[in-house]
């Protein structure tokens, strides 16, 4: 294969730590499987002493299996080492290639006295997690009610309802759960609380500030750069006028900006409130130029006022003593909630304990702390030569630590595209990425090398300059180096040009709209106008790369690619059906793996026996018997020491006039499980599912919720 020169550079590159922004389609995972081919067939290096990270079972598997195959192919030639190499192929399945936390979880295995924990230890799965936390925030709340806490009453009556504690109790889980993306949560958590009491002179010094006056820095960046960007575009269509009195709005941006940078924030934040901006009117004799582009223009103007606006609401609407103040105010409510989720965490981890259990936050956090072992770290430092890290864009401060734990000298090579980070929301911090790159970019050290693989080799150039439009204006410092480069070939491009169709769900009254849009919800608009493009495209002409051809687009040729299939690409196929066009949901999930069918597969488990408590709690929480959380909570506190359908077969005993609801809620759940018991005895099971199926209203529902395809699947148990 022929590698550009970045690529080559990737591969052959050595005593370094390596930074690699691969965009996409720029051949990232043949240059990570290439470069750990040569170290396998060329140095000699073993797969034992790498350790390659992904974060995905699904992406390690994959690389895996490029490694093997890679290795497969050079034996075959029947040159070099091939006793070597065909030791490699024996141990690769033993080989650390793996997600972040199945390392970790062999780091526990390995080292488990260093911390104490029991070794016969298993992983709690989400429903026993869902109720030892349940049990630990019930016990919390006995002893802080036992000890009758002064803060924790003044708390209470602060943040929770007249009816219930369970805002309060939303708020510890939450923060619980926020804390544990950092290596030292508890320290951090307590440095957050103390950063809220403190006088003007020290919140100036403080870091809660300059996160604050960084972030305000460069929305003032992006403020002026559009304002600036729409005075030049009036400028370019001759609308000259117009634009000079944009240019005053600009000076009084600017003032504003320098008094910021004076360290005068007081006056900062009166002279945002000054600034005006012109009408969007103009001379008779501009007025064509202005109309051509005043909307286009418009754009830009309303990204710096709404920038501005935001700065103004958020941190300077008042005086800066006034904020301080209510810091001051709300620190002692911050040390008690910082208390609460503290003593949460310990019932939760005593819980945990009993049943030795550990949970997937627990697993990085005990691989971390067996790492501050130098022995422990030193082993994994000597085995490793080399450390690849795949998609590190999704990489949070606790794995960074722990590789950090255990890299040696230049020996880390990590590659992602911080402009494909997806996972926020579990809790990864893109930023660890890009404050790398640009930390690489300015070589502090001469071992750090970043080098940008930004040619594509997937996409039509009409394509790329599309992506490259949209986060030239999205992102900050997208320059020649992180923007995209055709890397195809492809004889005949059709000029085709990129689209955007934006679908406003606000539609009113006096809308010229067809009824059979007003009634389709936002996925369903946003398949009926994939629908409508659909069929537009039909029979235009492509290029078909693979047999060197130009032809008509048929049906085959177009794909439909979403952030995430769930809820999504079932109700894009009902509506895509209704419109007569044929699609495919490329559905990864094995077929048991499905939600719809694991819920139903422990309503049978529960129907043979019910004494089983995570099958129950799944059954109970799903559409089936549709118990909230709460609710499951509920019962569980009723009857702590037993298992979970002790607790609710007590419950459903209650004096119903106590509980009523949920009580006989409980008992009608009871009465259908010895019906089904029953007649489960005589029926075929055929018959037993579909009388299942129709009793619980579950086929109804699957087939409802999730469309076509998941009622196929529930017809595919029955057979």
């Amino acid at each position: 294969m022929k590698w550009t020169e970045k690529q080559a550079e990737a591969i052959g590159l050595r005593n370094k730590n390596m930074l690699v922004a691969a965009a996409a389609g720029s051949g990232k995972t043949a240059v990570l499987v290439e470069r750990i081919k040569q170290l396998i067939i060329d140095e000699g290096v073993s797969v034992n002493e790498m350790l390659v990270v992904t974060f995905t079972n699904a992406a390690a598997a994959e690389m895996r299996e490029k490694i093997v195959q890679a290795v497969t192919s050079e034996i075959e030639k029947n040159s070099g080492d091939t006793a070597f190499l065909r030791r490699q192929l024996n141990i690769i399945y033993k080989a650390n290639i793996s997600t972040f936390h199945a390392f970790a979880l062999e780091v526990i295995r390995r080292f488990f006295h260093v911390i104490g924990i029991d070794p016969d230890f298993k992983i709690c799965d989400e429903a026993q997690q869902i109720i030892l936390q349940a049990d630990a925030m019930d016990e919390l709340f006995e002893e802080m009610f036992e000890k009758d806490n002064v803060d924790f009453t003044t708390f209470l009556n602060n943040y929770a309802s007249s009816k219930n504690e369970n805002a309060v109790k939303e708020m510890i889980r939450e923060v619980f759960q926020t804390i544990q993306s950092v290596p030292e949560p508890w320290e951090w958590l307590e440095n957050s609380v103390e950063n809220l009491a403190m006088d003007e002179e020290n919140f100036l010094q403080s870091g809660l500030f300059k996160e604050i006056k960084e972030y305000v820095e460069k929305e003032l960046f992006y403020a002026r750069t559009n304002y600036d960007k729409s005075i030049e575009i009036f400028e370019e269509a001759g609308a000259v006028k117009f634009a000079v009195k944009c240019r005053e709005d600009l000076a009084a941006i600017d003032e504003a900006i320098e008094t910021f940078e004076s360290g005068n924030f007081q006056k900062f934040g009166e002279n945002l409130g000054k600034i005006s901006y012109a009408r969007m009117v103009t001379t008779k004799d501009e007025k064509e130029p202005f109309d051509e582009v005043k909307e286009f223009a418009a754009i830009y103007r309303e990204r710096c006022k709404d920038a501005l606006k935001e700065i103004k609401q958020n941190y300077f609407s008042r005086p800066l003593h006034e904020y301080i103040e209510d810091m001051n105010k709300v620190h002692p409510y911050a040390k008690t909630l910082a208390l609460l989720v503290k003593r949460f965490s310990e019932h939760y981890r005593q819980k945990k304990e009993e049943k030795k259990l550990i949970d997937f936050n627990d697993i990085e956090h005990y691989a971390l702390k067996i790492l501050k072992n130098e022995q422990a770290a030193c082993e994994y430092r000597n085995k490793f030569k080399y450390i690849f890290i795949d998609e590190y864009q999704d990489s949070n401060v606790i794995q960074d630590t722990l590789i950090a734990a255990i890299k040696g000298e230049n020996n880390l090579f990590m590659v992602g595209d911080v402009k494909q980070s997806i996972y926020k929301f579990r809790l990864a911090e893109p930023e660890i990425f890009v404050e790398k790159y640009e930390r690489f970019k300015k070589q502090e050290n001469q071992q750090d090398e970043k080098i940008d693989l930004n040619v594509n080799f997937r996409s039509k150039g009409n394509v790329i300059k599309a992506v490259n439009d949209l986060f030239a204006r999205l992102m900050e410092g997208y320059d020649g180096d992180a923007a995209l480069y055709k890397g195809v070939s492809y004889e005949g491009e059709l000029d085709y040009p990129a689209e955007l169709h934006l679908v406003d769900q606000k539609i009113t009254e006096d809308m010229d709209v067809d009824e059979e849009i007003r009634e389709l919800k936002s996925a369903e608009m946003e398949a009926f106008i994939a629908g409508k493009l659909i069929k537009e495209s039909l029979g235009k002409s492509i290029f078909d790369a693979k047999n060197n051809i130009e032809r008509p687009m048929t049906k085959r040729d177009i794909v439909i690619l979403m952030r995430g299939q769930k809820n999504y690409a079932d109700k894009f196929q009902q509506v895509l059906t209704e419109m007569d066009i044929p699609s495919h949901i490329n559905d990864s999930d094995g077929y048991f793996d499905t939600l719809e069918i694991q819920i139903f597969l422990n309503l049978l488990r529960i129907i043979d026996n019910r004494r089983q408590d995570i099958p129950l709690i799944s059954v109970l929480h799903s559409c089936i018997f549709d118990f909230t959380v709460e609710e499951l909570a509920e019962i569980r506190s009723n009857c702590k020491n037993t298992s979970y359908y002790e607790a609710f077969y007590r419950y459903a005993a209650i004096n119903p006039h106590i509980h009523s609801t949920l009580s006989e809620k409980c008992i009608d759940v009871l009465k259908k499980l010895a019906e089904w018991k029953q007649v489960s005895e005589f029926m075929p099971l055929d018959e037993l599912i579909w009388k299942l199926l129709w009793d619980t209203g579950y086929f109804t529902f699957v087939g409802h919720y999730q469309g076509q395809t998941k009622t196929g699947k529930s017809q595919s148990l029955n057979r």
